[in-house]
């Protein structure tokens, strides 16, 4: 349907082998998290992403094509497989319990049927952009695209692992009252966008030096403007796992099945418009657009199903901080490397100062309560 090249279509068939195993792990991680033993998944990790780094770096220095990091990724899949169900089978779960009850097997997968048309449905938006370019543009801007996109994953990492860690006690807080949900999801909100900022402003400013340094090639500094545009979603991005776990915690599932239509459709709409009109850049800033939609319909639904969250009063908080690091790094008449740095420190003391204040208000509002 796309007509790839015939490389390309064995590279996707190789990938799809992974899928079985792929699968079955997040099953297995899924039962990890019931029990509330999230070191086991980040030791079931390790194994089969130092396999994907040192395997795919070898095959590429031996010049051995994509075909073949193809199936170091598939091997990497099943290596993460086989260590995560084994850390699952003898540290969780009971032996004689192990047998396949086709029924339950049923009744679970029934009952699992909206976040597995969520998590579909997520699949399908992640790669849309790549899909779009690769339809309107060539491979070299799909590359770029991606590149950028691989610079700001260890932050959204950090961002993905916060809502997972945080569902427990949000469940636990959901038992309580909606309120305790909301008082919890604010508080992490708020020093989370608070080390948010530095992280897209340090993205915006280095840019071009990242690509850089990172990829070993000044090809792609063409990007980094790219990059830049994208940055700005690193401080939306904090919000979405928080406030769509807490719709979780409250049993809102379609609420989030909603988000994920929407995004769905409006990623396919403004993806199309922008990436046939202006190529890598488009997909820049459709990805902007939709990490804004994305944001707004989880605070809205948070807002209005959950708890007011009255978020506006914690970026008054930041505001001074932000704006005085930004007037740094515009206004000093310095080498951008100096600016930046002391942008960061003035930003670092401002914020810390004025999150103090509020967690010292906080407590004092609940010793009088």
């Amino acid at each position: 349907a796309m007509q790839y090249e015939r490389e390309t279509i064995i590279v996707i068939m190789l990938l799809s082998i992974a899928i079985p195993a792929y699968a079955l792990t997040m099953i297995t991680e899924a039962v990890i998290r019931g029990r509330e033993r999230m070191h086991l998944i980040a030791i079931g990790n390790v194994p089969g992403n130092l396999l994907l780094v040192g395997g795919s770096y070898a095959v590429l220095r031996l010049d051995y094509g994509v075909a073949a990091v193809a199936c170091i990724v598939v091997a990497s899949r099943v290596v993460t497989f086989a260590v995560m169900h084994l850390l699952c089978r003898f540290s969780l779960c009971d032996s004689r319990n192990s047998v396949l009850r086709p029924r339950l097997s049923w009744l679970l997968l029934r009952h699992s049927m909206l976040f597995f048309g969520t998590d579909g449905l997520q699949a399908i938006s992640a790669s849309l952009f790549a899909l779009l370019l690769s339809k309107f543009a060539t491979e070299r801007e799909v590359g770029l695209l991606g590149a950028s996109f691989q610079l700001m994953q260890p932050v959204q990492m950090v961002y993905r692992s916060v809502g997972h860690s945080l569902f427990p006690p949000l469940v636990a807080a959901s038992r309580v009252s909606s309120v305790a949900v909301g008082d919890l999801a604010r508080s992490i909100l708020g020093l989370m966008v608070r080390l948010a900022f530095p992280a897209a402003l340090a993205v915006f400013c280095l840019a071009g030096d990242l690509l850089g340094v990172i990829y070993g090639s000044d090809d792609f500094r063409e990007s980094a403007n790219v990059l830049q545009i994208m940055a700005f979603t690193l401080v939306l991005m904090p919000l979405n796992p928080v406030l769509g776990h807490g719709l979780w915690a409250m049993d809102h599932e379609r609420s989030v099945f909603r988000i994920v239509v929407v995004n769905l459709l409006v990623r396919a709409i403004v993806g199309f418009t922008l990436i046939a009109q202006y190529g890598l850049v488009g997909g820049a800033y459709s990805v902007l657009v939709c990490s804004i939609v994305n944001t707004a319909q989880h605070y809205w639904y948070f807002d209005r199903q959950v708890s007011k969250l009255h978020f506006g009063r914690e970026l008054i908080r930041i505001a001074p901080a932000a704006l005085s690091a930004i007037a740094c790094v515009v206004f000093l008449p310095t080498h951008r490397f100096f600016a930046l740095m002391l942008a960061l420190a003035i930003y670092a003391v401002l914020s810390l100062h004025s999150y103090g204040r509020t967690t010292m208000l906080r407590r004092g509002k609940g010793n009088e309560i």
